[in-house]
């Protein structure tokens, strides 16, 4: 593998079961430059996946050991663009151990590394310690950390949860890589932990409906009322056919004031007339808010 900076794919490294599951899963959609990669300790499930790409370690190697097998086995991936997806749920303790190796070979290769980890709410004690000890590492060590709480119970449906977040955050990034605005995207989550909420409406009060669902999926990712210094990028895309109002940008614009409960530090604004928008109105909305406690707010839904 070697960085290219002219190269607009994402690298997708699934980590650990239930990344593998993500990682599957998002192989099938229609991301385009979506580069998925897979690790685990567990050769049949590498073995069942379509995925091309895959990195084995061997369970209960030394750090130094898996770190040089990591690397070696990095050598033979594609080269990748800017941006990489670390995507986890910390259920074991390999999943704890190789997430933090993962990011340092990342960093070592210049991508810009946010880790996604889909929290789940039926982590048994121990465990659940070894995770928060592996997000505080992970908060000073990558460059950007997304903890989404996992509402569901049934492994499955968390899988399908975590997927759907994952793949909005994918399309993201890809519509920023390339672009001034990725530029942008990088300053917003640097150093941050980070909530991205997205909606879609058309129709007279599409702002309203799009506010309303925004900050529906901003209450079940976390809360946002604690003190502190917010960054913040928002998206509004739409087409010459309806365009955006006025009324519309004013109303988004202080629903952003109104749920960050302070004045954002950095407040980046992108808008993009999309000719197959139609009468839709999508807007995204990236938050990067101070790295406190890594555990602080799990349980919000």
């Amino acid at each position: 593998m070697f960085y290219d900076s002219e190269n607009p794919a994402i690298a997708l490294i699934g980590l650990g079961e239930t990344g593998t599951a993500v990682g599957n899963q998002l192989h099938k959609t229609a991301i385009r430059n979506l580069v998925p990669i897979l690790c685990d300790t567990d050769p049949d499930r590498l073995r069942a996946s379509p995925i091309t790409n895959k990195l084995f370690v061997e369970s209960g190697r030394e750090r130094a050991d898996a770190k040089w097998h990591l690397a070696d086995a990095f050598n033979e991936l594609p080269a990748l663009g800017e941006l990489a997806l670390v995507v986890t749920d910390l259920r074991t303790p390999a999943d704890c151990e190789l997430a933090p190796i993962l990011v340092e070979l990342l960093a070592e290769y210049g991508l810009f590394t946010v880790v996604c980890i889909g929290l789940p709410p039926d982590l048994e004690t121990a465990q659940q310690d070894m995770a928060n000890q592996t997000m505080h590492r992970l908060q000073a060590e990558a460059d950007s950390l997304w903890v989404y709480p996992l509402s569901e119970t049934a492994w499955s449906q968390q899988v399908d949860q975590f997927t759907s977040a994952v793949g909005k955050l994918a399309t993201f990034g890809e519509s920023m890589l390339g672009h001034v605005d990725f530029m942008d995207f990088k300053k917003v989550v640097s150093k941050a932990r980070l909530t991205l909420t997205t909606a879609r409406a058309r129709g007279q009060s599409r702002s309203a409906e799009i506010m309303q669902e925004l900050t529906r999926q901003l209450n079940q990712q976390m809360a946002t009322s604690e003190s502190g210094v917010y960054r913040v990028l928002l998206v509004m895309s739409y087409s010459d056919d309806k365009p955006l109002l006025v009324r519309e940008h004013v109303d988004l614009s202080n629903w952003v004031s109104d749920v960050v409960k302070t004045e954002p530090r950095m407040f980046k604004l992108g808008m993009f007339a999309d000719p197959e928008q139609g009468e839709w109105l999508d807007v995204s909305v990236l938050i990067g808010m101070p790295v406190t406690d890594a555990s602080a707010g799990q349980t919000s839904r």
